[in-house]
């Protein structure tokens, strides 16, 4: 995660993602996302991606 734009404690945030489909990590399948949190304008605050392993 890389912090964007400054968010304040009575800020309304929200998590989000999307799913950007298989990669290949340490020889295992897991299944990558595009992550972000915006804040009640719907500004994005911090942006990054995430990935889990695949059953």
């Amino acid at each position: 995660m890389k912090f964007i734009c400054p968010f304040y404690v009575e800020d309304e945030v929200t998590a989000r993602g999307a799913i950007l489909g298989p990669v290949e990590h340490r020889g295992q399948r897991h299944m990558q996302s595009e992550v972000w949190v915006q804040n009640q304008d719907g500004r994005k605050t911090a942006v990054g991606w995430a990935h889990a392993p695949l059953a």
